[in-house]
């Protein structure tokens, strides 16, 4: 059986390394009832959170997570990361954290992202960016 660092650890390799021929193998490192929820998605299930991310492949050229950093506590891991990829001829880059709750076996029970979708994506649609950075100015402190 693998401690649970370990389990974070492996898991963490696993995202960076992570492509449309794996995703099958996400069962090893997640509950069969894993959460998966992000900023437009929350399921149930190992075989609906790989389906995210065969959507995720469908839909963009070369995406890419970086790990730059993770911690465990207990049963509550945090993985800081960096998403890349091509879509609509732009390239996209964001951060994003991961709260993960690992199992005594290292498994995944729960992944919650947290990312700012309105700065990734949103502001970058034509008419919707443009009110979104509008509201932005006028929301911002100015010193």
């Amino acid at each position: 059986m693998i401690t649970q660092t370990q389990g974070v650890a492996r898991y963490a390799r696993f995202f960076e390394t992570l492509s449309p021929d794996q995703l099958a193998d996400l069962k090893h490192y997640c509950t069969e009832d894993v959460l998966f929820v992000d900023p437009f998605n929350r399921v149930r299930g190992v075989d609906s959170m790989a389906a995210i991310f065969w959507h995720m492949y469908e839909n963009t050229d070369d995406p890419a997570f970086k790990v730059h950093d993770w911690s465990i506590s207990g049963h509550v891991a945090y993985i800081f990361w960096r998403f890349s990829c091509r879509t609509l001829g732009k390239t996209i880059e964001f951060d994003g954290v991961s709260r993960l709750l690992v199992g005594e076996d290292g498994k995944i029970s729960e992944h919650v992202d947290y990312w700012d979708s309105a700065g990734a994506i949103w502001f970058k649609v034509p008419v919707i960016g443009w009110v979104l950075r509008l509201l932005a100015r006028r929301l911002t402190l100015k010193e």
